[in-house]
């Protein structure tokens, strides 16, 4: 898999309603397109600047995973705790994202 384009990315408007999503270089890298002769919604300008934020967060989610596992390993989880296992489920969108 290759890599992703390096971030900071950030949102701006295209021609016809389109929202792009623009890499740090000022390169498009996504475009909430218009579909069926309809203008972009404000659903399709979030999902850009859930976009724009994926290597944000992705980063901060790396930086964040030595603290995460320190407190897991002081308070480990027992049998038949249903709480999130939010170590796992960190470690589960890195893999989504890095495509591990």
């Amino acid at each position: 898999m290759s890599e992703h384009t390096p971030g900071p990315w950030h949102t701006g408007d295209g021609t016809m309603g389109r929202r792009i999503v623009y890499g740090a270089r000022g390169m498009a890298i996504a475009d909430a397109k218009l579909f069926h002769g309809k203008r972009a919604s404000g659903e399709d300008f979030a999902n850009a600047r859930l976009i724009a934020a994926a290597p944000d967060l992705l980063l901060a989610l790396q930086m964040a995973m030595p603290a995460l596992d320190s407190v897991r390993a002081q308070f480990p989880r027992h049998p038949g705790d249903d709480s999130i296992d939010v170590v796992a489920a960190a470690r589960a969108a890195i893999r989504k994202a890095t495509g591990e």
